[in-house]
Formats: structure tokens, C-alpha cells, sequence
């Protein structure tokens, strides 16, 4: 998961989607690794068992799925070519919210 903070450019988790949805996953079996460039200590001290990345392609690489939920400029300076080619064959990149605009 790209993004963890309920405002871009924020430490700010307070009603984050993400972090429902990282509940959700790993209720039903996912190891979850996510990034978010500012919200990462605060992230930490509530999402036990999640794995964080230090970059976003490097918490990407081998993953099934990448969802992108919170809207950081930097995710919309992805590479995607070089995202796709980190993830496991036939992964899935979902956007959350219209962050990723591909020309």
C-alpha cells in the first residue's frame, strides 16, 4: 500500500482509509507492506504486523497488488514501467484515489 495518511503531505491517520483497509487485509491472510514518505513512525505504532518499505519500489517489489491511497506528488512521479516490472507477474496497481495520471 502506497500512502497511509488521511491528508497528503501529513503525518495525519486520523479516519485514514488505509488503515481500515490494512485491518481488513490482514484479517483475511495478507502480509501487507506499505509506504507513506511522512506518516511512517506515526503508522507504526498503530499497524502492528505490516511491514514498511523505505521507498515506494522498494515496498512494492514482489507483490501481488499495489493500492495507492493517499495523494503524495510523489507518487504521481511513479515510474510505472520500472513499478510494474518490480511486482510479481499479473499484479494488479489500483489508485485509491485519482493520484496516478498516465500520458
Amino acid at each position: 500500500m502506497l500512502g497511509l495518511s488521511f491528508k497528503p503531505e501529513t503525518d495525519d491517520l486520523r479516519d485514514a482509509p488505509s488503515i481500515s483497509i490494512i485491518n481488513e487485509l490482514m484479517s483475511k491472510g495478507a502480509h501487507v507492506r506499505a509506504y507513506d514518505p511522512v506518516a511512517r513512525s506515526n503508522a507504526k505504532k498503530i499497524l502492528g504486523g505490516v511491514d514498511f518499505g523505505d521507498t515506494a519500489y522498494d515496498t512494492v517489489s514482489k507483490t501481488d497488488a499495489v493500492l495507492v491511497t493517499a495523494e503524495w506528488g510523489e507518487f504521481r512521479e511513479l515510474d510505472l514501467d520500472r513499478l510494474k516490472s518490480l511486482m510479481k507477474a499479473r499484479s494488479s496497481l489500483t489508485e485509491g484515489i485519482f493520484t496516478i495520471q498516465k500520458e
